[in-house]
């Protein structure tokens, strides 16, 4: 009678345990962000944050547009904020064809006190600060807040880091679209961009592409892609 040694059944059991794992979860993860379409507080330059402000004709028209550019990468999915000019945004994108889900935490930075106010006076009321916390990430402004109450871009980082775990354990798919909103999507790609060798430029819908290597763990940037 021929015997096999019992660690040769262990080796076939690891073996297949590491191609399961391989094979349903990418080594290469790409998302594509996107910011939403215009709204009308976009036009006039006024704060927007977590109110839920919706697309304008122009926005859709951009959405529509966007939709052309996004065909060519043949997303699977896409994970929307729950906002209704991303969502909108995002449901535009898809045409009934990608599955769209909505996630809370892909919101726009809270802004606080500076919520519904113009760009202009809000300036006025907290002085030039309020220029560079708008521009873009930098080590003295990542963790505080010019605009009282408002989430630091630290804090709106970590949030977009968290909604990513998520989505990478929920969604097995290699290529997602991920809609979202200006000062989130301008402090993250700044926050992975290493060395950041160039301005973020986030009009509406933008799009950039951000590679996650699963295996070693780092974050590629790509774009604007339009």
């Amino acid at each position: 009678m021929l015997k096999i040694p019992l660690f040769a059944f262990s080796i076939d059991l690891t073996f297949l345990y590491v191609y399961h794992t391989i094979m349903s979860n990418p080594i290469i993860r790409s998302f594509y962000f996107f910011r939403h379409g215009e709204t009308n507080w976009n036009k006039n330059k006024i704060c927007q944050g977590h109110m839920d402000i919706p697309l304008n004709e122009a926005g859709r028209s951009q959405a529509r547009e966007l939709q052309i550019l996004l065909k060519q990468f043949d997303l699977k999915y896409i994970y929307s904020s729950d906002l209704s000019r991303a969502f909108e945004t995002a449901e535009i994108v898809a045409q009934g064809k990608i599955p769209v889900k909505k996630l809370k935490i892909l919101r726009e930075a809270y802004l606080g006190e500076g919520e519904g106010q113009s760009y202009e006076l809000l300036i006025e009321k907290y002085g030039s600060g309020v220029e560079q916390f708008f521009k873009g990430l930098t080590p003295e402004i990542k963790n505080s807040s010019i605009l009282p109450g408002a989430e630091t871009p630290g804090e709106v980082i970590q949030r977009l880091y968290d909604s990513l775990d998520l989505i990478m354990q929920e969604c097995s798919a290699s290529r997602i679209g991920i809609s979202t909103h200006g000062g989130a999507l301008r402090n993250f790609i700044q926050e992975v961009s290493d060395p950041l060798t160039h301005p973020i430029i986030i009009p509406n819908c933008v799009v950039y592409r951000v590679t996650y290597h699963t295996l070693s763990k780092v974050w590629d940037v790509d774009g604007p892609l339009c």
